[in-house]
C-alpha cells in the first residue's frame, strides 16, 4: 500500500489572506479620505473640517473579519453638513467618497493577494 502525505499550509494561507485584507482595507480607507477632502460641496475657509477627515482606526481584526474606521473626527459640525438639519440642507462629503471608492475593494484585495505570494 502506497502512503501519501499532505503538506498542509492552511494556517499560512489564512495569515496571507488576513494580511491582504488589512492592506486592502487601509488602502481603500486612504482613498476615501483623499476623495472626501478633494470633492466636498462646501467652500473651505479654515481647513478645520477638511483636516478632520482621516482614518480613525486602521484595519484590525474583529469577530466578523477585518474592519477599519475613517471619517470626520473631532469636528462636531461635520454631521450637520453630512446629513443636514431642519434648517439646512445636507452637503454630504463622506458618503459620496465611500460610494465612489468602496467598489474598488475587490480589485484592491486581489492586488494585495498577488503581492503576498
Amino acid at each position: 500500500m502506497k502512503r501519501y502525505t499532505i503538506d498542509w499550509t492552511g494556517k499560512e494561507y489564512l495569515r496571507r489572506v488576513l494580511t491582504a485584507q488589512k492592506r486592502a482595507v487601509n488602502r481603500i480607507m486612504s482613498r476615501c479620505v483623499i476623495h472626501a477632502k478633494q470633492n466636498h460641496p462646501w467652500t473651505n475657509r479654515t481647513g478645520i473640517l477638511e483636516g478632520s477627515i482621516r482614518i480613525t482606526y486602521y484595519a484590525y481584526e474583529d469577530r466578523h473579519g477585518v474592519a477599519g474606521l475613517w471619517g470626520s473626527a473631532d469636528t462636531a459640525y461635520a454631521i450637520f453638513l453630512e446629513l443636514g438639519t431642519s434648517r439646512m440642507p445636507a452637503f454630504p462629503f463622506l458618503r459620496p467618497a465611500a460610494d465612489a471608492v468602496y467598489p474598488e475593494l475587490v480589485g484592491e484585495l486581489s492586488r494585495q493577494m498577488e503581492r503576498s505570494r
